[in-house]
């Protein structure tokens, strides 16, 4: 019984001092990841406006109402535009988008940043070979809130009805953060 007890004790121990020295590594790292995926978006932001001049974070807290799958927003200081970044479920989740939006509503550009999606279906989206792909991708491009002529990828059906479902998102933020500017 003594035996019992002193290997629950000594595995506690152990799994305190693994866990306290896990937080003390994440104490560290963390801010180096934040400042890495900030620097992330921020390229992303440039790719997807490629004449802007310089963006500034939206603090998205202040805005009610907004679609969850909004995770970040950023507005173009000249004026060229807004991007947001969603997150949202294709044929997996961390399906990574991000949307470039001109003051006037039209769709600038968009960027898949990430995903898990399965290689041969979903990663299609992301395949620059894939002619259908581009197409599908390319024809948000100058779309307003309405994505008329915006479909879906066949053989890549949930994945490209998730992107579609992430701008819809973003043209819903775009009206909450930009005063509804778009054309409906």
């Amino acid at each position: 019984m003594k035996k019992g007890i002193l290997s629950v004790i000594v595995l506690t121990v152990i799994c305190l001092v693994v866990s306290a020295v896990l937080a003390i590594i994440n104490h560290f790292t963390s801010p180096i990841i934040e400042e890495a995926e900030a620097k992330e978006a921020y390229a992303a932001c440039y790719e997807l406006i490629p004449d802007a001049e310089t963006f500034e974070e939206i603090d998205l807290s202040k805005t009610s109402d907004l679609p969850s799958m909004i995770t970040n927003a950023y507005r173009e200081k000249t004026g060229k535009g807004y991007v947001f970044k969603m997150s949202t479920t294709g044929f997996n989740s961390g399906l990574i988008i991000m949307c470039a939006i001109s003051e006037d509503g039209k769709i600038i550009n968009t960027k898949i940043v990430a995903s898990n999606e399965t290689p041969g279906y979903g990663k299609r989206l992301e395949d620059p070979n894939d002619q259908d792909a581009v197409k599908y991708v390319d024809s948000y491009i100058g779309n307003d809130s309405s994505l008329k002529g915006v479909d879906h990828l066949s053989g890549a059906t949930r994945t490209s009805d998730a992107f579609k479902g992430a701008i819809v998102a973003a043209f819903k933020a775009f009206d909450l953060i930009a005063g509804g500017a778009n054309n409906e």
